[in-house]
């Protein structure tokens, strides 16, 4: 049953999500949803070695720079389909507010994965609505995050 004053806790990095539900400051978070996202290595998504080639004044030989890293590109599906799961779970009324924790590293992209798609949101979901954390909680158990969360 959808409730409005629910508000949920995403945990992510670039290879794992778990998600918590909580209706009020001090209760005890839920885990309602854990995904793990493999990042396969580079040879089985498509990339070989990357090719050699000499150098323009000598005789020594370098490899070429790939033009993709595959593992970002992984990460950032992965955080395109953690944002289409959350909007429609948003539209759906299962949650009113959310607090997004991930590695300061990667907010910057999972933020702009999310907000790329609030337009769509109907009805808006309010920016002070969104609450982001720069911090790496993936390893730590669900007491360790919830205190964690309520010292903040």
């Amino acid at each position: 049953m959808p409730n409005k004053q629910t508000n949920w806790v995403l945990v992510a990095d670039g290879g794992q999500a778990r998600l918590f539900k909580y209706t009020d400051q001090y209760d005890q978070l839920q885990q309602i949803l854990h995904l793990v996202h493999p990042h396969p290595l580079n040879h089985e998504q498509g990339a070989d070695k990357p090719g050699r080639t000499f150098g323009s004044a000598t005789i020594l030989k370098h490899a070429y720079e790939p033009k993709t890293d595959w593992h970002e590109h992984q990460k950032k599906d992965f955080f395109k389909k953690l944002a289409h799961f959350l909007i429609k779970s948003y539209e759906d009324k299962e949650f009113k507010r959310i607090t997004l924790v991930c590695p300061a590293h990667l907010v910057g992209s999972l933020r702009d994965t999310i907000h790329t798609h609030l337009s769509k949101i109907q009805p808006p979901l309010n920016v002070e609505d969104i609450k982001v954390i720069a911090k790496d909680y993936t390893h730590l158990n669900k007491d360790e995050i919830q205190r964690k969360l309520q010292a903040i």
